[in-house]
């Protein structure tokens, strides 16, 4: 009972801190398809949590690693009716990624896979290798998630976490989907990574026009 209370009461909390907010969606290049009809991998950085899981994504599935921070995606994505996928680049994280490729190939090809690339303890703003075997594996391709807000606290953390203050419009940008070649040889997926790191700052640098 206390951890049903519990697991609502932040499914809850993300809701009402999401409805605080004028929600504006920005897709660039073909994303717009994948996001509404699921098949791709969708991350966002681990600062971006609280309106990252505000978005209502197509057939959504997370990664929560096995540890408290874990714990608490855990019971969100569960709140969300979200699939999820126990493990990270510390612990468990082999067999989770087995597990979305399994999934996308044989059970759901149109899930969205949600991730902070970053996560579970970074360093921030810097995407680990997870994602980009994934999209090679399975073929689906990466597109960058980036909430765009104006005013913020920062949290001391080492993910620099985003405390967005409320009344205000939040926009949803959607970068061009990323493909990883099928024959790719280099699996430590420099070149995408750096690709990847740079198109979320730019992303992040993205202001509405005039």
């Amino acid at each position: 009972m206390r951890v049903t209370i519990f697991k609502y009461g932040i499914y809850f909390l993300i809701r009402i801190i999401n409805a605080l907010f004028i929600k504006k969606y920005v897709f660039l290049g073909n994303s717009e398809k994948y996001i509404r009809n699921g098949g791709c991998i969708a991350p966002s950085w681990h600062q971006n949590i609280l309106l990252y899981f505000g978005i209502k994504f197509h057939k959504g599935g997370g990664l929560a690693s096995k540890s408290r921070d874990g714990d608490y995606m855990l019971k969100i994505a569960d709140a969300n009716g979200w699939r999820a996928f126990r493990g990270s680049s510390s612990k468990g994280g082999a067999e989770a990624m087995d597990q979305v490729i399994n999934h996308f190939k044989n059970v759901e090809s149109d899930m969205t896979f949600l991730i902070t690339p970053d996560g579970p303890r970074g360093p921030g703003l810097k995407s680990k290798r997870g994602i980009f075997h994934i999209a090679k594996e399975t073929g689906k391709p990466i597109v960058p998630v980036v909430p765009v807000i104006k005013k913020y606290k920062t949290v001391k953390s080492w993910d620099q976490h985003k405390i967005p203050y409320p009344f205000q419009t939040c926009f949803y940008i959607f970068g061009d989907p990323i493909y990883v070649d099928a024959e790719e040889t280099d699996l430590s997926f420099k070149k995408y990574r750096e690709n990847f790191d740079q198109k979320m700052q730019e992303l992040s640098n993205w202001s509405p026009k005039a």
